[in-house]
């Protein structure tokens, strides 16, 4: 009995981070970072960023249903749905994936996209676009199972960044070869979105590390907190017996 009620605390709880997560990135569907985006005035949306740490908190499925209650209420608020606005749950699977010690599925998905890039119109002239995500695959392939090690010690920071930039280059990857490579546009342009991304890409990165160390950060200070009372309340007990048996 105490186990099935166990499980239903967890699922209640699960479910509850489930909706707050989706609440916080239906938010940050209202918070855009002003870019220079091929060659015109434009802007990112830091939806992308809480995509990538409902991944990393909540793995790759919770994540992914997560994203998609945000991302999902701001489009139908606004009407209709655009294939800009739900590319970025492609990152809460790839953080899912990737902090729950997936990388050969995670790498897989990554070299994927990279050679997408390369049959598309763009990747034929501007073949040299994903060098940074060739860097990431690189570090995926030689760190394997650290990333998912250095989460449960002091160099999580480290571990949350790779995670995060590995997941925005990978989502960047998917709206080049969905969208951006097929739009017309004139090769200086394309060179300014070459100097530009990894700027943006950095930027996505580090609001995601923040957020996710503070949610981390949270939930173990509330574990701490539970145990430290139940400790307590167990040696109250005790003495209580103790008495009792004295008596």
């Amino acid at each position: 009995m105490d186990s099935i009620e166990e499980l239903r605390k967890i699922r209640v709880v699960n479910l509850l981070l489930v909706l707050l997560l989706g609440f916080f990135t239906f938010l940050f569907t209202y918070l855009p970072i002003e870019f220079k985006l091929i060659g015109a005035s434009g802007s990112i949306r830091l939806a992308e960023s809480m995509c990538l740490v409902n991944g990393i908190l909540l793995g790759p499925f919770y994540g992914l249903i997560s994203s998609a209650i945000g991302v999902g209420v701001r489009c139908i608020m606004n009407g209709y749905f655009d294939l800009f606005s739900l590319i970025p749950l492609f990152g809460a699977i790839f953080s899912g994936l990737l902090s729950r010690n997936h990388w050969k599925i995670s790498s897989i998905l990554l070299g994927s996209s990279i050679f997408c890039w390369y049959l598309t119109p763009g990747g034929v002239e501007f073949w040299f676009l994903p060098y940074f995500s060739v860097v990431c695959l690189f570090i995926i392939l030689i760190s394997r199972d650290k990333i998912h090690e250095m989460l449960y010690g002091k160099w999580m920071p480290l571990s949350l960044f790779i995670i995060s930039f590995c997941g925005t280059l990978f989502v960047h990857m998917i709206e080049e070869v969905l969208v951006l490579s097929y739009i017309p546009s004139t090769p200086s342009a394309w060179m300014m979105a070459i100097k530009i991304y990894p700027f943006e890409r950095l930027a996505l990165s580090i609001v995601s590390v923040a957020i996710a160390s503070l949610f981390i950060y949270l939930i173990k200070a509330i574990h701490e907190k539970e145990e430290l009372e139940e400790k307590e309340i167990l040696e109250y007990a005790k003495m209580a017996r103790e008495k009792i048996k004295k008596r």
